[in-house]
């Protein structure tokens, strides 16, 4: 926390105990603290790190327009890098860089499939770790809240189905690998817009 954001609070501490006193409410506008956002680390997943951003942008009224301006300057890594493969007039869409830096991370349905079913875990990981990371990838390929009970089954029948077809003679049927990945396509959902 830098000297003005310090001055900024210690003013309103100044005015919320004068208001106190005089048996007023506290000063109206956006709290000091919530002004503006850490900056990503590299121990920082991104998927999880645009989650508390948008909590921390909505708890603090700030217009969406200007989200990917406040954003921006806080991205590291992988995302800093999803973000500078854009033109500059969507990076300073929200949406639009949203979902470049959860595609580069492989937080998209197919992302979160992958890792759920190729994901190996230490011997060290706790169980209840490797259980809650599980969940996690399931709820981003499944996505139950968006997804109707009928679909949720034909993904994972769909899933299964692909595993089942071993490599050789009986994938040339369906166009060999190139057939797999085009049927995978075709009965994988599209993203949800989210923001």
């Amino acid at each position: 926390m830098d000297a003005t954001q310090v001055a900024a609070m210690m003013d309103l501490l100044r005015q919320t105990l004068m208001a106190a006193m005089q048996g007023a409410a506290r000063p109206a506008g956006p709290d000091p603290s919530l002004q503006r956002p850490t900056k990503m680390t590299a121990e920082d997943r991104p998927e999880a790190y645009l989650g508390v951003f948008e909590a921390m942008a909505i708890s603090a009224g700030w217009d969406q327009a200007q989200w990917a301006r406040c954003l921006l300057p806080q991205l590291t890594g992988e995302a800093q890098a999803a973000a500078s493969a854009l033109s500059p007039e969507q990076m300073m869409d929200y949406p639009t860089l949203k979902a470049a830096i959860l595609n580069r991370v492989g937080a998209t349905p197919e992302g979160y499939r992958r890792k759920f079913r190729e994901t190996r875990f230490s011997a060290e990981e706790h169980p209840r770790t490797i259980a809650h990371r599980l969940k996690d990838y399931a709820l981003g390929w499944l996505n139950p809240d968006a997804t109707t009970k009928a679909r949720l089954v034909e993904m994972v029948v769909v899933e299964r189905f692909l595993e089942c077809l071993a490599p050789g003679p009986r994938l040339r049927d369906i166009g060999g690998s190139s057939g797999r990945r085009a049927f995978r396509r075709r009965n994988t959902p599209e993203p949800s817009p989210t923001v």
